[in-house]
């Protein structure tokens, strides 16, 4: 239910060290953006496709799922020429993570770069977001398309961001995402996947096969790198990186009461600084959360109690096992509902204020 990575506090961004050669499948932006810029225009007379990515995401390696089972697995001159470039913007995005991603897309057409710095994030942003650096996009461009100075203009685009950083009418996720990826690859003459987007059940059935792919792909590393995933993420194909991913205080916000798949996210390892923007009036509900056993099962905590239609605003501390519903109108959910939609997330909740 939660739509994307919505928005990530700036002081949350890190920079990983520079990595000369992250493995061969994916190459390092670390040192200049040109091998990405050398790939798109030696498909030039091809449509192409660039998504930027979190490694570390949940909703971008969703995103990158989707990309895959709508895009993928057509022959190579009649499909869609695509790259994927892995960023660094949550707290667990570094090589590593980029590497254990990367292991997402298993077909040796799909070009993979790292850019530890966010050049192309940045250069892309330039045109296309309100608050740089451009993440969880989904790209394409024509045949005509060539990489100069600067990133052409993409002939179509998408996003899975808040409002506040990027166009509401391009915001896609879940299945309307798929069928954007799909319409515009068709409209691109490129072959799909399929004749019609993969559905929710096909996406979720790639999405446990994806999740099995990262946790093979760290534990291969050296040193092991992901350090296990809870057997609740994997149970339920969650594709996160577990403690990983940061999101140890989350705080999600729907701005519009009328359109519950709007939702303006913050998180870190500690409470975020918000703005305004993620603030709510109402009456606010203090519930004690057990069986939370990483960071990742907050975002379901999340999902739970925002999908009751009086609930405004979750804050979510996952290491104090709190969380804080603000319900507007005051009488709009009871008590009862917030611990009911806690619990059928698989969590125990008690209200304590």
């Amino acid at each position: 239910m939660v739509a994307g990575c919505a928005s990530v506090d700036q002081g949350l961004r890190r920079q990983s060290a520079p990595a000369a050669g992250v493995s061969q499948n994916v190459i390092s932006l670390a040192d200049s953006p040109d091998a990405v810029r050398d790939w798109f225009n030696a498909a030039r007379n091809r449509p192409r496709f660039v998504a930027i990515l979190s490694s570390t995401c949940g909703a971008c390696v969703a995103g990158a799922v989707t990309v895959k089972e709508t895009m993928l697995g057509v022959p190579a001159d009649e499909g869609i020429d695509v790259g994927i470039v892995w960023v660094d913007i949550l707290p667990g995005d570094d090589a590593a993570s980029a590497i254990r991603a990367s292991a997402l897309f298993d077909e040796s057409s799909v070009a993979q770069f790292y850019d530890p710095g966010g050049r192309v994030g940045q250069m892309i942003a330039n045109r296309l977001v309100k608050h740089p650096p451009a993440w969880d996009v989904y790209l394409f461009f024509d045949a005509d398309s060539e990489w100069l100075d600067a990133p052409p203009q993409p002939s179509q685009w998408f996003h899975q961001l808040g409002p506040q950083i990027a166009d509401v009418s391009r915001q896609r996720s879940g299945d309307a995402l798929a069928a954007a990826l799909h319409a515009e690859t068709v409209a691109l003459g490129a072959a799909p996947a399929a004749d019609s987007p993969p559905t929710s059940r096909q996406i979720a059935a790639a999405k446990r096969l994806a999740n099995a792919a990262i946790i093979d792909a760290g534990a291969a590393q050296e040193p092991p790198a992901l350090g296990g995933q809870c057997s609740r993420c994997a149970a339920r194909g969650q594709i996160g990186q577990c403690s990983l991913a940061g999101w140890r205080h989350l705080v999600a916000v729907k701005p519009d009461a009328r359109d519950r798949n709007k939702v303006m996210m913050a998180g870190g390892p500690t409470r975020p600084v918000i703005g305004d923007e993620l603030e709510a009036t109402g009456r606010v509900v203090v519930l004690a959360v057990s069986g939370m056993t990483c960071p990742d099962c907050s975002i379901m905590v999340v999902a739970g109690m925002l999908s009751l239609e009086g609930v405004r605003r979750v804050e979510v501390d996952f290491d104090a096992g709190r969380a804080l519903a603000t319900v507007d109108p005051p009488d709009a959910v009871t008590d009862e509902q917030l611990i009911a939609a806690v619990t059928a997330q698989g969590f125990e909740a008690k209200v304590v204020r």
